[in-house]
Order: C-alpha cells, then structure tokens, then sequence
C-alpha cells in the first residue's frame, strides 16, 4: 500500500490513496478503494491509451473494480497532454473522451455526470485548481462502516476472529501521532507483540473491555453485523496497521 496523502479544499478535507496501476499490486488497488467516497482514474494519452483501453488492459480492469466496489463518482484525468501531437491535442483528447466513456457505459457508469480533465503530471498543467473545481462539486457518498468510537495509544485490543490480544502503541494519521482517533479517520497504529503471520488483512481489532469482536468466520476486508465490530483492519505493513474509520 502507499501510504496515504491529506489535502484541503474549501469544501472537504481529503485523504488520497494511491492505488497502483500494475497487476502486481491489484490487491492494493482493491484494498483502497474499497475506502473511497470518489476514484480518480489516470488515462494516458499518449501510446499507452491503446493497451489501457484493450480487453485486458488495466484502465478497463480499474474502472470496472470501482464500480463493482461501490465507488460510483469519478474523474478522469487525460495524462500526458503535454506529450500529444501536438501538444495538447484536442482531437486526441475528444478521442479519448469517446473511447473511455463508452466503456465507461458499459460498466453502467454514467459518462454524462462524470468530469474528464486534461492534465500533464510532468508539467502540472491542471492539477490543482481546476482537479479542485471537481472535487468541489462531489457529493460524499454512504461507505458500508461504522461511525462511532474512537482508539488510541495504550488500548487493549482483540483481533477477531483469532482472540489474539494485544497494546496498541503510536497511533498515527499522515505521520502524526494522535492521542485519540475518531470517526472517520484514515489511520494506523503499531502493536505490540504480534507478528505479521498471526494476522489477516480483514480482522477486526476492538477495545477488549466492551464487548470485542469474536467473529469465528473466515477474514474478509468488509465489515460484519455479528461481529460487533470496531475497527476493521485494511492493510498493514511490518507491525503497522491501516485502518478505514474509527467506529465503536
């Protein structure tokens, strides 16, 4: 996973997750998503648009996984325009526009309500004020988790569905320590004593004195009603943990 980013806008406060392209890390590319209100899919405009856009290509595989897990506001960006011929080509970027929306369809996306943005990553051309006039203008959608509670340093936790107990040690968000998380915070604490083996992307971690998880259940990355569940376990890394929200 790639850690994650915050910026501001004037409306929202905004966590990004970047969600790699490469097959490789397609588990990753679900994990974040699954947390996301909004998707922002990077098209290239340049040679490599051809092989995204092709049966098995990844700009098709990325666009339906979104759909499939619930993220149904997009951006498109047009990336590379800059590396058009010309130089920011408006019949290559209307093609595009044509192709990509019409997949897009397919998928059950509808292309009308989504905004397509020509930018060049290399240059920066359009990537922040006119990116921001589209977000504004996004509505935060409904994710299936919890919304209450909170966690923080020094916690007991159990780990459902294994009953594995364990101290919760820095809890962080954007690489600064909290001394409490609350709902809807994107954040990741560290353990003590538990090793990476004993544990599953999918458990539940829950404050031991009320009432803790104890799913009994396979693991899965979504939350369950039975389970009594607090924090849902995303991702994680070494002994850091990522987790989605903060819920009781």
């Amino acid at each position: 996973m790639i850690l994650p980013w915050k910026f501001e806008t004037t409306k929202y406060n905004c966590t990004v997750f970047d969600a790699p392209g490469h097959h490789d890390f397609i588990k990753n590319m679900i994990t974040e998503t699954s947390q996301a209100d909004w998707v922002v899919l990077i098209i290239d405009c340049t040679g490599g648009f051809k092989a995204g856009i092709s049966k098995d290509g990844q700009t098709r595989e990325h666009a339906l996984l979104t759909f499939t897990l619930g993220v149904k506001q997009m951006i498109c960006c047009c990336n590379k325009m800059d590396a058009t011929t010309p130089k920011y080509s408006k019949a290559r970027y209307n093609k595009i526009v044509k192709e990509v929306s019409s997949y897009l369809k397919k998928v059950e996306y509808n292309p009308d309500k989504i905004s397509f943005v020509h930018i060049s990553g290399f240059e920066g051309d359009n990537m922040i004020e006119r990116m921001f006039t589209r977000l504004e203008v996004l509505e935060l959608c409904q994710r299936d988790m919890l919304k209450t509670g909170f966690i923080k340093p020094v916690m007991v936790v159990t780990f459902g569905s294994t009953g594995l107990i364990a101290e919760v040690e820095p809890v962080e968000m954007h690489h600064e320590a909290l001394q409490e998380a609350l709902p809807g915070d994107n954040v990741g604490f560290n353990v003590k004593n538990v090793a990476v083996k004993d544990t599953k992307c999918g458990f539940v971690a829950s404050n031991s004195k009320d009432d803790p998880a104890n799913c009994t259940s396979p693991p899965t990355p979504t939350l369950r009603s039975d389970c009594h569940a607090n924090l849902p376990i995303l991702t994680f890394s070494g002994s850091q943990w990522w987790a989605m929200s903060v819920p009781e």
